[in-house]
């Protein structure tokens, strides 16, 4: 099976969503409380986050990514905020959603994983900069 990767226009987010969603959920299964499934839409709806599906050779939705966008000095990240589907992630989909990012700006790509995912990422060329740690107050 032959994965594509395809952003959705915010004309289209409305029709997209509900068959998307499923796979925003199960992403948000391991995101901890920074966001509900609602708030991802939102953030989508509004502009502030891109909305990419993956997609099979005939447009089966297989998963969905999310991504926001953050302007530093030196360098403009694509920061992946979910990521869901079964099997979607490997060298092909990780290089498509390179070319993504660079259209829209970006010079990096970044992402916070767990141990599993990290793995699986580091597989596909991307490197462990730096652990997330938190402690509620």
């Amino acid at each position: 099976m032959i994965l594509t990767l395809k952003p959705i226009p915010l004309n289209y987010v409305a029709q997209a969503w509900p068959l998307v969603e499923k796979h925003i959920a199960e992403s948000q299964k391991h995101s901890g409380d920074d966001f509900t499934v609602d708030q991802v839409k939102l953030y989508v709806l509004t502009g502030q986050w891109l909305l990419i599906a993956v997609v099979d050779e005939i447009e089966t939705i297989h998963g969905a990514v999310t991504v926001s966008f953050i302007n530093g000095p030196n360098a403009r990240v694509g920061f992946i905020t979910n990521l869901g589907g079964k099997l979607v992630v490997n060298n092909d989909t990780v290089e498509q959603l390179k070319v993504i990012l660079k259209s829209q700006g970006a010079t990096k790509m970044q992402a916070t994983t767990r141990e599993s995912m990290t793995r699986l990422l580091k597989s596909a060329g991307f490197y462990e900069r730096y652990s997330v740690v938190e402690a509620k107050i």
